[in-house]
């Protein structure tokens, strides 16, 4: 009896796992893409596609039909081309791109989807083509080399992290993180119609941050406004539209 259950029991497992490799080909019955699949149709473990001379073009993984894994990518020589990694469908990780002679052209990283800290891309020879920092992919900075490495455009940029909806009762906060050098940082809070309220002027050093808290009493529309000033002539600003109701 133990003998027959347990034979049942590798039938029952065999179903479950119904697993076969998918296989498809180019016209000239080269094979062009491989994969496995499971007995619900969804796409497991590791999906290779070929070129047409049959070098491998892109390997990547997959965990119940969604991108979970490893993601690389060739030129048609065989060198790596693009190193990335996925989580839940997303980008998560490291990325990194590659000349032909594999030196390094970019790299930066992503968490969950999501552009988060420096991203630097090379000329080939090994000079910084471009330095970005990022926040929640928003671009905070961003400078360009010439090939000799002299600076050439430089933007600077800001990141408000704010609520956009409170109650009368409640108190406005925000928070601003800066990346860069600045003259001045001013910040104005008013409601809309009205007239503008600063709340404050200050200098803040290089990738700080800044928080504040303001209770509107009333009802309304509210305008979060925070200016900056990168030199004497360049003025830059964002806006926030917050309600109270």
């Amino acid at each position: 009896m133990k003998k027959l259950f347990g034979i049942a029991l590798l039938i029952v497992l065999a179903a479950c796992n119904n697993t076969h490799q998918r296989k498809e080909y180019y016209s000239t019955g080269q094979l062009k893409e491989t994969v496995n699949i499971d007995g619900n149709n969804l796409k497991q473990d590791t999906l290779i596609i070929y070129y047409k001379d049959g070098k491998i073009n892109h390997k990547q993984i997959y965990r119940n039909d969604t991108l979970n894994g490893p993601f690389l990518t060739y030129y048609k020589d065989g060198t790596l081309w693009v190193k990335t990694n996925y989580k839940h469908g997303v980008k998560h990780g490291l990325t990194q791109t590659f000349y032909r002679n594999q030196n390094l052209k970019w790299y930066g990283n992503y968490v969950n989807g999501q552009q988060e800290g420096t991203f630097i891309s090379y000329y080939q020879n090994h000079k910084v083509q471009m330095k970005e920092e990022y926040r929640h992919s928003q671009t905070l900075y961003k400078i360009t080399y010439d090939s000799l490495g002299k600076p050439q455009t430089e933007y600077i940029g800001i990141l408000l992290d704010v609520k956009k909806q409170f109650t009368p009762k409640d108190s406005i906060s925000f928070k601003a993180y800066i990346y860069g050098n600045y003259h001045k940082v001013q910040t104005r809070l008013f409601k809309t119609g009205s007239t503008q309220q600063t709340i404050c002027n200050l200098t803040l050093l290089p990738d700080s941050s800044y928080s504040h808290t303001f209770a509107p009493q009333t009802a309304g529309s509210y305008q979060l406004f925070f200016g900056y000033l990168i030199s004497a002539e360049t003025f830059n600003y964002k806006t926030e539209t917050i309600t109270v109701q």
